[in-house]
């Protein structure tokens, strides 16, 4: 019986470590991508 409460207690840490690692995925996406991002703006100081 004890290794049937082991194997649920780690399958219940594996569960929550991978909400918690999807759910930081999902607020640290959008950041990750604005950065990588090539940045599109030309300066247009020198048109005048």
């Amino acid at each position: 019986m004890e290794p049937l409460i082991v194997a649920v207690v780690f399958v219940g840490a594996v569960a929550v470590l991978v909400i918690l690692g999807v759910r930081l995925g999902m607020l640290l996406a959008p950041r990750i991508d604005r950065f990588t991002e090539p940045h599109d703006e030309v300066d247009r100081a020198d048109d005048k």
